[in-house]
């Protein structure tokens, strides 16, 4: 959590020194800098850095972690009670859900945040609906929205009899 705070106050820069400017005749989004050249290059980088690859890597970081403790948790409860063992179980559980949900985030956000940082750094336009790469970008962001819900569907089992009882 406090790696997202993080990459949203590194957001508060953007809001500064940062214009957002729509040009008609190419139908595209640009952000202009009101400094320089330099400016540009430290805000861009910053943000990727903040927003993007220390978020992610803290929690890589704390998923390596927990797979650990629990790793270690397994060794030590062999002789633990079944009760213990359940329970480690679930959270091995949770924690690979979390895992392959953050894997899934990275995977659709990342491309657009490289794709934001190229726009910036080479004052371009941010989106192009023409560009089929630019499309695609927009669409694999769009794509988390709907994909998170399926993974949690697919590995509970409980929720997933219960969207099935809905329907009956």
């Amino acid at each position: 959590m406090a790696s997202w705070i993080t990459g949203f106050t590194a957001e508060v820069p953007v809001t500064i020194f940062v214009e957002g400017v729509y040009d008609k005749p190419t139908e595209s989004c640009r952000q202009i800098l009101v400094q320089n050249k330099l400016s540009t290059i430290c805000l861009s980088t910053g943000l990727f850095l903040f927003e993007i690859v220390i978020p992610l890597a803290l929690i890589m970081l704390a998923y390596i972690d927990v797979f650990r403790g629990i790793k270690t948790s397994l060794r030590f409860a062999a002789s633990a009670r079944a009760e213990h063992m359940n329970s480690i179980k679930r959270l091995k559980k949770v924690t690979k859900v979390a895992a392959i949900t953050t894997f899934v985030l990275a995977v659709c956000w990342l491309p657009n945040s490289i794709l934001f940082y190229y726009s910036l750094l080479v004052n371009e336009p941010l989106y192009d609906k023409r560009n089929p790469f630019v499309m695609f970008v927009a669409l694999l962001v769009f794509s988390n929205c709907y994909i998170n819900p399926c993974i949690y569907v697919f590995s509970n089992p409980e929720l997933r009899n219960a969207i099935r009882d809905m329907f009956r």
